[in-house]
C-alpha cells in the first residue's frame, strides 16, 4: 500500500475544496480530478491554490475545448 496521508485539521478552506471535489471529482488512474465547464477556470485556479497551500499538492489544467470541460489533476 503505497497511500499517503496528510494529517491536517480541517478548515475552511479544505471544507470548500472537499465540497467542490464531491460536487465535481473523481478519482482515476490514481490522479484525483475535477472536471469542470470550460468557463469555470477561476474554480479551477481556487482549486489549484488550495490544493497547494493546504495540501502541498501540485496540479494543473487540461483544457478540452471539444467536450467544453477543464480538467484538474493531481501531478
Amino acid at each position: 500500500d503505497k497511500r499517503e496521508f496528510i494529517k491536517k485539521e480541517i478548515n475552511s478552506l479544505i471544507a470548500k475544496l472537499f465540497g467542490l471535489w464531491v460536487a465535481e471529482g473523481s478519482v482515476a488512474g490514481g490522479k484525483i480530478i475535477f472536471s469542470l465547464g470550460i468557463h469555470e477556470e477561476k474554480i479551477g485556479l481556487e482549486i489549484l491554490k488550495i490544493a497547494k497551500e493546504e495540501l502541498g499538492i501540485n496540479g494543473y489544467f487540461s483544457k478540452k475545448e471539444k467536450t467544453n470541460t477543464l480538467y484538474s489533476t493531481k501531478t
